[in-house]
């Protein structure tokens, strides 16, 4: 169980990214490239070698792995003398992605929560915490590395020195963690959980704040919540970016007349990008124009373009925008020009897509999520027998209902699963998931969560075994032969 709850405790998590992987340079031995050197003294790299069987090929495909102390060596180069090997926390013992969650499942309070978090290594994940004695909490665990001095994890460093080595792993104690805030509530949202003053630099990249904070929002808006509530905050499709563009865009003067409508429309838009929302998409497409013009302005190729949006959405080039940043634009009108023109180009495409009349626009026509099965590769009838969807989503990157896209918005990350308790009654439990309850094609359980996903709507999660019997539909029974 990766996440959910016993009968004492519950829990959930985000993914918080830390660094936990760093590449060491080794030098080898002239003419021995399977010797590396340590200190003074060269020793032998461990050899495993492997024989991989493969279809069509008569006898089996033979490789060999290297190993240096410092874990497999990914690239070699002989001609220069040097190995380069990857030491990764997962390769310790106990470092099976999940194993942790078998201690995580036993707890049955704080303190033995955190007891269990000792023992997660792999992925490092932010826990949050709920019990029903009345304690919440927050703590980013896993196997995070400490790192000698000088030594940050960035950048490949010389393994036969001895001097950049790690000195061992946090402690539950050292990791960022809060419990029982005098604000009543924690989330995450995969951004910087680091604490203020926090004195590690454990992680490097997060995504935009823009999803937590639109949560902050609507956990600030009340001080007495239901479990709709939350159903409501797992799927809130609030866009702040968007917001924040279309009110710069209302503010520009002198609009070109032929896009006053459009600007209207964007003008009386709540942000929400809803399945059924005109604005939601046109916003949608805007926000990709955008970010494809300062790509075109900053010369970046298709990978750093990548990159670059991976670390940072929108963020960087919305502020860009709200500052007339000198290094982007020469003056707020030219600001200004900037937005129009991209807006003009985000029309345009927009009626391309969805046609020339926006009261027929919808997001949901254009953003869409598909269950794809590897074996529908094999042709159109495995395709129509194994594939869903495709179904319209609502939100994008940037919402708490996080359905980030490609450039043509297919979704391509987002949660299959949610969840929400009530820790007084465990029964009360819900819970959201996708594509259905078996993966057998042909079973009308392959695909009966779909629809419910696709709604955004929730279907109980029993935990008595009253309740278990109350709300069965369908009972497997496996008898040993």
């Amino acid at each position: 169980v990766a996440l959910g709850h016993n009968d004492q405790i519950a829990w959930g998590i985000t993914i918080v990214g830390t660094d936990q992987a760093d590449i060491y340079v080794e030098k080898t031995k002239p003419g021995d490239p399977a010797s590396y050197l340590v200190g003074d003294r060269y020793e032998k790299m461990t050899i495993v070698r492997e024989a991989i069987h493969v279809k069509g090929r008569g006898q089996p495909l033979e490789i060999e792995l290297r190993y240096t102390r410092h874990g497999p060596v990914i690239h070699q180069d002989d001609q220069r003398g040097y190995a380069f090997a990857l030491k990764w926390a997962g390769s310790e013992p106990g470092g099976a992605a999940y194993l942790g969650g078998l201690a995580v499942a036993r707890a049955r309070n704080r303190t033995e929560f955190l007891q269990a978090l000792a023992h997660w290594k792999i992925p490092s994940l932010n826990f949050v915490y709920a019990d029903r004695s009345g304690d919440i909490g927050w703590v980013a665990a896993g196997a995070i590395p400490v790192r000698s001095r000088g030594h940050d994890g960035l950048l490949p460093v010389p393994g036969w020195t001895g001097s950049q080595e790690w000195l061992g792993y946090l402690s539950v104690a050292e990791m960022p963690q809060e419990f029982n805030p005098a604000r009543q509530w924690l989330a995450t949202a995969n951004h910087n959980i680091l604490p203020k003053g926090y004195p590690r630099q454990i992680a490097y990249e997060w995504a935009p704040p823009h999803r937590y904070l639109r949560i902050e929002q609507r956990l600030n808006q009340s001080r007495r919540f239901t479990l709709d509530d939350f159903q409501s905050m797992q799927h809130d499709a609030t866009t702040l970016p968007g917001l924040a563009l279309a009110r710069l865009l209302a503010a520009v003067p002198a609009q070109d007349a032929s896009l006053t409508g459009f600007v209207k429309l964007l003008g009386s838009w709540d942000g929400v990008l809803a399945r059924d929302s005109a604005a939601g998409a046109l916003a949608a497409v805007w926000l990709q124009e955008i970010s494809r013009s300062f790509d075109e302005r900053a010369g970046l190729n298709k990978d750093a373009t990548a990159a670059l949006r991976s670390l940072t959405g929108i963020s960087t080039y919305l502020a860009a925008l709200e500052q007339a940043n000198p290094v982007w634009f020469s003056s707020t009108a030219a600001r200004d020009d900037f937005l129009t023109a991209t807006f003009r180009k985000a029309v345009e495409r927009t009626k391309k897509l969805l046609g020339d009349d926006p009261k027929t626009w919808k997001w949901g026509a254009l953003h869409t999520a598909e269950f794809t099965h590897p074996l529908a590769s094999l042709g159109p009838q495995y395709a129509k027998a194994f594939n869903l969807g495709p179904v319209a989503r609502a939100g994008d990157g940037n919402t708490p209902h996080n359905t980030r896209h490609d450039e043509r918005f297919r979704q391509v990350h987002g949660a299959s699963y949610r969840q929400v308790f009530d820790l007084a009654d465990w029964d009360q439990g819900r819970a959201t998931n996708a594509p259905g309850q078996s993966g057998q094609p042909g079973s009308r359980h392959y695909d009966d969560l779909v629809p419910l996903w696709a709604e955004e709507r929730y279907f109980p999660l029993a935990f008595s075994r009253v309740k278990v019997e109350e709300v069965a539909a369908h009972r497997l029974l496996l008898v040993p032969r």
